[in-house]
């Protein structure tokens, strides 16, 4: 966007500029240290896949049937869930975290997590209040979008009908019911 010019005052002013700034903890698993996005935005906490399988002791996977889905509408590639122990500014905890390919982000501290520990953040600035400490947050520029939502892989078989729960964005409504019909994304996906 550019900037709008003030002639009375002879100055530039940006409007509605978007800073692509995103906060990060320093996690230690084990003898590693990653900084993992902290992301209000995604209902699930994500291990990137590169990060587990470097992990000296990695933790046994479990299956599980949850698809998620990024900003983009893209489906994330999915190992399993496990069990993690892990340390945020020498504060240790143990969280379940999706195992998946999630490119350049090393991890994902989801509002799963955040809403288990009562977190409470002050994003101007950059603190995370959690377990009766205040941690400092690393502020980093980036291009990664990283919105996710959690579903569960549904099949409707042909020529029938079945009601499922699910989330819409922008919904106001908390229960109603309405028909979902093929689109564009769906039919190119299948």
């Amino acid at each position: 966007m550019t900037p709008d010019f003030n002639e009375k005052e002879g100055k530039h002013i940006q409007m509605n500029a978007i800073r692509k700034s995103c906060l990060l903890a320093r996690c230690s698993i084990g003898d590693t240290v990653n900084k993992f996005l902290v992301d209000t935005g995604s209902v699930a906490s994500i291990l990137s896949k590169k990060v587990f399988m470097s992990l000296k002791n990695r933790p046994c996977l479990r299956d599980t049937d949850d698809i998620l889905t990024a900003a983009d509408g893209s489906t994330l590639r999915i190992l399993e869930k496990a069990d993690v122990q892990f340390s945020i500014d020498g504060i240790c905890f143990c969280h379940e975290f999706t195992v998946a390919e999630i490119d350049d982000l090393k991890g994902v501290i989801g509002m799963d997590f955040l809403e288990q520990h009562d977190a409470m953040m002050r994003i101007s600035k950059g603190l995370l209040h959690i377990a009766g400490t205040q941690i400092q947050l690393e502020r980093e520029a980036t291009p990664v979008c990283s919105r996710v939502k959690l579903s569960k892989r549904v099949v409707v078989p042909p020529d029938s009908e079945i009601i499922v729960s699910g989330y819409a964005d922008g919904c106001t409504q908390r229960s109603a019911y309405n028909l979902v019909k093929p689109y564009a994304f769906m039919e190119k996906n299948l």
